[in-house]
């Protein structure tokens, strides 16, 4: 019975781990605001890959991002 419990455990945790990139959320998809904010570099990435194509720029990564890069710079 044990067993079943940490498979499905794992699996879970496997599915959300590799869910937002069926989604298309870029390549650093699935993290908040915050995140973006602390982490410039992978942002740059990001925005990169938001102004590929115009469409990306209302998924809600690209919008983080965007607003992350944004605080980022003016200390917020």
């Amino acid at each position: 019975m044990k067993k079943w419990v940490y498979l499905a455990i794992i699996l879970v945790v496997l599915v959300l781990a590799v869910l937002p990139m069926f989604f298309r959320e870029g390549p650093y998809g699935g993290k908040d605001q915050a995140w973006y904010e602390q982490h410039p570099k992978e942002t740059a990435k990001e925005l990169a890959w938001c102004q590929e194509k115009p469409e990306r720029n209302t998924t809600m990564s690209c919008q983080y991002a965007q607003n992350g890069a944004v605080a980022g710079m003016t200390g917020d």
